[in-house]
């Protein structure tokens, strides 16, 4: 039969092109039943959280002796971490201090550390948003929605600044003289919480303040 002829039967049949039925190419377009693979839709990943908590226990203001005050008082913060709030899955572990006031002062935490800047702020313990951003929780002059400890007694912490006047850090941590002093806060607090002691650096009650993410 002639190629006229077949094409002659109308267009309810195939077209023949060289005796190749071009109706029985492969067709790219996959039912749902099919093999073919699927592209998922990709998955949201969570905003990230900042998670803020004390220490346990309490410290003189000469705990930088002898490894450091940045790295002595981040890994007692990751100790405390360590110990009670590994379901909050954090990998970076920091204590919220001011050890000096140019280099490793409070204002540029998150630029030496990967800080997320617009993170809610929540209390470890159980979640209860204590700030909207890292910003708020370290400026002197924010209230926050809710204190960093539930506690319904004081919970003093060394924090390195003054609400007015010179910042006093116990020689940068490293003094637990009774000659010297350190700013602490109250993390019972909402207003004014960074700053509403000063305490002579042989004073052992002082917690550290530790935020993760």
């Amino acid at each position: 039969m002639s190629i006229a002829v077949l094409a002659s039967f109308g267009a309810g049949c195939s077209q023949i092109v060289g005796f190749r039925d071009v109706s029985l190419a492969d067709d790219t377009t996959k039912d749902a039943g099919s093999d073919a693979p699927r592209v998922d839709a990709p998955i949201d990943t969570p905003p990230p959280k900042l998670w803020v908590f004390v220490t346990d226990a309490g410290f003189t203001g000469g705990f930088g002796v002898p490894n450091g005050s940045r790295a002595t008082a981040d890994i007692k913060c990751q100790d405390m971490y360590n110990l009670n709030f590994t379901m909050r899955s954090c990998t970076n572990i920091h204590a919220v201090i001011q050890i000096d006031d140019t280099v490793d002062s409070l204002a540029r935490m998150d630029i030496t550390f990967p800080i997320p800047q617009n993170a809610e702020v929540l209390r470890a313990t159980d979640g209860t948003p204590v700030t909207n951003n890292w910003d708020t929780l370290v400026n002197p002059n924010a209230v926050l929605l809710a204190p960093v400890s539930a506690a319904t007694t004081q919970v003093p912490f060394w924090s390195g600044r003054a609400g007015s006047g010179a910042n006093l850090q116990c020689s940068n941590w490293t003094s637990a003289s009774s000659g010297a002093s350190g700013n602490a806060g109250d993390a019972t607090k909402v207003n004014a919480w960074m700053s509403q002691f000063n305490f002579m650096c042989n004073n052992f009650n002082q917690h550290l303040l530790c935020i993760c993410w």
